[in-house]
């Protein structure tokens, strides 16, 4: 049914007259390995001391996830995506990700302290 509706969506996009029309492919396990691989890095803590708090998924304008760098362009493309929040010593965590099954991309947000 996903690659039925995926033919869809590009013939509307393609053939439309103008038409466009977003429907969010979300991969259906998204890895969120590489996020909790990146902050056991940046928090010098083993994998399983992280905790996934919550996931909200959701479509992003384009592959800077809602977090544009400076003087970068990115071109207009409905991006399925998840922002997480992860914990580990005493510290929430947020990550963006892409949930593309052929587009992968996670960005690290920032931390704060629980409770703040």
């Amino acid at each position: 049914m996903t690659t039925f509706l995926s033919l869809v969506l590009l013939a509307i996009l393609l053939g439309g007259g103008g038409v466009q029309l977003y429907l969010p492919v979300i991969h259906q396990n998204p890895d969120f390995t590489p996020a909790f691989r990146d902050l056991a890095v940046r928090l010098n803590v083993a994998s399983n001391e992280i905790t996934l708090l919550d996931v909200v998924y959701q479509g992003f304008p384009d592959i800077a996830l809602g977090m544009p760098e400076p003087g970068h362009a990115y071109p207009p493309a409905g991006i399925p995506g998840a922002i997480l929040h992860l914990s580990a010593r005493g510290q929430v965590c947020e990550y963006r990700m892409s949930c593309h099954p052929y587009l992968h991309r996670t960005m690290f947000v920032g931390c704060k302290k629980e409770g703040e």
